[in-house]
């Protein structure tokens, strides 16, 4: 099933491509929001947006997950045997050993996911939603279907939504489709069949606003969005790490050895009129011997140590096994960057026209930053940190950034002389300029805002 028929299998079908004035009487949106009354009623019906619940008896699963694989059952089993026929004490040291595996394991895992839970636990989201005829901040946990969720450069998108309004706006969907760069959003609707990233009248939960500003009907939340149907599908049984199946092999390597050895040393006795009794304790006796009792302990002990340096580096293991696939890997491919890099932008280098390093483009560039009252990109970020924030007395005014001519403009007073700085797109700056700085020589007159 393709992400646009998951989408359409939940409670707003195909929103993107619905007509707007239809979609508001659908969900029961008014210009002026929800009463406070209405959102409490549908909060109670729908249940909190959130994705996810808190699955119940998960410490119980992970404590009998640590005494699943084949060697331990091993063990396990050739101990219970060997305590029947009367060797109770070396049965009860390996049964501690094994337990004591198990426990370190599951404390060392439930220690990461209790660490996870509490750095999620304080980020707490709110959201601009207007309510009875006012803009109030919510927690996202509160958003209802019909709300009417006020976006601006930064915010994170709550729930589903479908356009009401957009000035500008920008949305960063890497989230759910990986790439990198911002999709302009609209109101008009678009075809129903497509694709997630085109899907210009919508906005997605777990989505951010990278800039404009704008207003969305809320269709869908918490578990009907179309994150939470990526996070389930995201969220499935996990793969076994390549040590763990290194284990699970060793373990039925050790099964076939032992059924193959206790057999047949059972029957050259039974062959050799020996008593049965004593066949069978004998084979037995051998079997527990080809068992590795303190492997289990270890393997545990190894890979808490492991976790333990790691976390010094403050990198939290939610899973024991992946540190021997972590430590033997030699090659990382990746197709994104800002995931395992620092994801900030650094200023190298600012050239003129003529590729030359120029400290006037720096020094103009860093007036245009620093001067400007909108929303600062990394780009901006980039070139002021290092250089002094401008006096903003220099300030006359600005020409704000807007997707139609595509540049920002600063209008500075230094000194008695008046220069307009502009930034934005290559092509959009260019075809507004009638001439340019030469050598040091300043021949932009004429260039337009």
């Amino acid at each position: 099933m393709t992400q646009g028929q998951h989408s359409s299998a939940r409670r707003g079908g195909a929103f993107w491509a619905t007509d707007l004035a239809k979609l508001v009487r659908d969900t029961g949106a008014r210009d002026g929001g929800l009463s406070d009354d209405e959102a409490a009623q549908r909060l109670r019906r729908d249940g909190p947006n959130q994705v996810g619940e808190v699955r119940r008896y998960r410490a119980v699963r992970l404590l009998v997950k640590q005494f699943t694989s084949p060697i331990i059952l091993i063990l396990t089993g050739a101990t219970v045997l060997s305590m029947i026929v009367g060797d109770v004490t070396d049965g009860v040291i390996i049964l501690l050993i094994i337990a004591a595996s198990g426990l370190l394991g599951f404390w060392q895992e439930r220690s990461a996911g209790r660490a996870v839970e509490a750095l999620q636990a304080r980020v707490r989201v709110q959201t601009d939603v207007r309510r009875a005829g006012r803009v109030v901040s919510i927690p996202t946990m509160q958003v209802v279907v019909g709300d009417l969720v006020v976006l601006h450069a930064g915010d994170v998108v709550p729930a589903d939504c479908r356009v009401a309004e957009s000035r500008g706006m920008q949305v960063d969907q890497a989230a759910l489709t990986g790439e990198p760069f911002p999709v302009e959003k609209k109101p008009d609707p678009v075809p129903a069949d497509t694709p997630l990233a085109g899907r210009t009248s919508a906005l997605y939960m777990g989505t951010h606003v990278v800039s404009g500003e704008g207003t969305g009907v809320v269709v869908q939340t918490g578990g009907e969005t179309e994150f939470a149907a990526v996070s389930a599908r995201a969220s499935g049984k996990q793969a076994p790490t390549s040590f763990e199946r290194g284990l699970t092999s060793y373990g039925l390597l050790l099964i076939r050895v032992m059924v193959v050895l206790v057999v047949t040393i059972f029957v050259v006795n039974i062959v050799l009129h020996r008593p049965i009794v004593e066949s069978l304790l004998f084979s037995l006796a051998l079997a527990v011997g080809l068992t590795p009792q303190m492997l289990p302990a270890i393997v545990s002990a190894s890979l808490a140590v492991g976790a333990r340096r790691m976390a010094r580096h403050r990198v939290i293991v939610k899973r024991l096994n992946a540190i021997e696939d972590f430590g033997a890997m030699t090659v990382l491919l990746t197709d994104k960057t800002g995931t395992i890099t620092t994801g900030v932008v650094q200023l190298d280098t600012t050239l003129d026209v003529d590729g030359q390093n120029g400290d006037e483009v720096r020094r103009l560039a860093q007036l245009n930053a620093g001067l400007q009252r909108g929303f600062g990109n990394p780009t901006d970020q980039a070139i002021m940190a290092e250089a002094p924030q401008p006096d903003q007395r220099l300030r006359l005014g600005e020409v704000p950034y807007d997707f139609k001519r595509k540049r920002l403009s600063v209008l500075v007073d230094e000194a008695g002389t008046t220069t307009l700085v502009t930034k934005g797109a290559l092509h959009s700056v260019l075809e507004v300029c009638a001439t340019r700085a030469n050598q040091g020589r300043d021949c932009s007159a004429g260039a337009r805002t």
